[in-house]
């Protein structure tokens, strides 16, 4: 009796299932459709592009001397300065202006945009161009930023704009639809119209390889299939309900194309920018003041470390926490309040989930010992380069940096002691005196200068023009201008 009414109840669903099914598969298909309907109609409008004059600061050129002999460069270099590598410095830095294109998305109707950091960090005059789907264009003003985090905020002087609205990040789980709207390519699609497509979050709480304190802080971001294309940064990832998940900013491609593994920044991100520069709410986030990378096998045997965790401190930035705690370049960090460091995310999370003002412990190893530093969190600055100039540790508009291995594989300097120029002010004394970014400086006044420290005790009381010695030549750097 059993066997007969399971086999009369599989034939009753073999004979009645397929059109049931069918019927039931076009209404779901249907649904879809008029939800991914509803996501444009809806979202489309608080979509905009953005387009920025950016002016960047361009390093001397190099030119190569065709000599493959180490004779041949070994001599001309003594003679006429070059690297070694066979390159040389022709001439001072120089700006160069470029056009960027990306995407924003509005998030009030009285003209506040989102969009990313990186889009706008060089923007002639902290301006925008900022084009409405309707066509309309508006320059916008940069309000408010966040370096780490690569987002921005962009003011237009317009009220009564249809804004889209964020949703809790921490609620979107991997499985859940998302949609990705922007103007990829915009530069060659002239309109104002956006694109979306579609995919799925195929993950969560991703890091992109950084460096603790170094550009930006690419963690905890959404990874989903939905094709993110050049010119999509900026726009919004969003939900089937049409609400922004995320700001997209990075895609992972070997051919410079969409491959399928692209990112967003969470939206609860974006909330903290939003609650700072709209509602005047103070979100003070803590700041160690290092910039760090992962401890490797190799770095682990160079340093003689027996630990197989941790971060090594390539920096640290002057007049920070971290520097005023002692700690070095070369230390490895493996405990942070007796947890363990394992790598950058860690170190991140444990920052963050710390307080101004907060008194920690971190253990760390420096020539194979264990030590232990106290360190005072403080309020973490916009940007490490804005601290130190709060700091004023620019001298006549050059700043000066301890020659780490870093920077000497970055400006292709050789192994010799000195200070290198990493950022230059333009028409400053220095710039005026023929200084480069990725000059060494190796004396001052004939005084010897290898390290930091002994650069600002050559220049700390200095009030007449200064005779700066780089592997370039001598250059006079003039004295500050008096000003009644």
């Amino acid at each position: 009796m059993k066997q007969w009414l399971i086999v009369f109840f599989l034939s009753v669903a073999v004979m009645t299932t397929p059109g049931a099914y069918a019927a039931e598969n076009q209404d779901q298909t249907h649904a879809l459709q008029k939800a991914f309907n509803a996501v444009a109609e809806h979202v489309y409008p608080a979509v905009v592009s953005i387009t920025t004059i950016q002016v960047k600061r361009v390093a001397g050129d190099r030119y190569y001397v065709p000599f493959g002999q180490s004779l041949f460069n070994n001599f001309l270099g003594e003679m006429f300065g070059l690297a070694p590598d066979g390159t040389r410095p022709t001439g001072r830095s120089y700006f160069e202006r470029r056009t960027g294109v990306g995407s924003g998305i509005i998030v009030s109707d009285n003209g506040y945009i989102l969009t990313n950091y990186h889009l706008i960090s060089d923007a002639e005059g902290n301006q925008v161009t900022v084009r409405l789907t309707n066509g309309k264009e508006y320059t916008g003003i940069v309000i408010g930023a966040d370096a780490s985090y690569d987002l921005a905020l962009i003011k237009i002087n317009e009220r009564g704009l249809h804004a889209a609205s964020l949703v809790d990040s921490d609620q979107v789980h991997v499985g859940d639809w998302a949609i990705a709207i922007g103007n990829p390519y915009g530069f060659i699609f002239d309109d104002a119209q956006p694109t979306m497509t579609v995919g799925v979050v195929s993950a969560l709480n991703r890091s992109l390889p950084g460096i603790v304190g170094q550009s930006k802080a690419y963690r905890e971001l959404i990874q989903t299939d939905a094709s993110i294309n050049l010119g999509n940064s900026g726009g919004p990832l969003v939900t089937i309900d049409g609400k922004v998940m995320g700001i997209n900013v990075a895609l992972v491609s070997t051919t410079g194309g969409n491959q399928g593994i692209g990112f967003a920044i969470p939206s609860n991100h974006c909330e903290n920018l939003l609650a700072r520069y709209v509602e005047g709410k103070k979100t003070a986030y803590t700041w160690l003041g290092v910039e760090a990378q992962n401890l490797t096998r190799d770095l682990a045997a160079y340093f003689k470390v027996n630990v197989d965790y941790g971060v090594v401190v390539m920096r640290t930035i002057p007049g920070s926490p971290a520097d005023k705690a002692g700690l070095a370049e070369g230390d490895v960090l493996v405990t942070y309040e007796g947890k363990t460091i394992s790598n950058l995310d860690t170190l991140f999370q444990y920052i963050d989930a710390s307080h101004v003002s907060e008194t920690i412990t971190i253990t760390y190893i420096r020539d194979g010992a264990m030590r232990r530093a106290t360190v005072i969190l403080a309020q973490r600055p916009a940007s490490a380069a804005e601290f130190e100039k709060m700091q004023s540790l620019y001298w006549r508009g050059l700043r000066p940096e301890n020659a780490t291995q870093v920077l000497r594989e970055q400006y292709r300097l050789p192994a010799v002691d000195g200070v290198v120029i990493t950022d230059i002010q333009p028409g400053s004394a220095a710039d005026e005196g023929g200084l480069i970014v990725g000059d060494l400086i190796v004396k001052v006044n004939q005084q010897e200068v290898t390290k930091l420290d002994e650069f600002y005790a050559a220049t700390e009381n200095m009030t007449e023009d200064a005779l700066v010695k780089t592997l370039r030549g001598y250059f006079v750097v003039k004295k500050p201008e008096s000003k009644a």
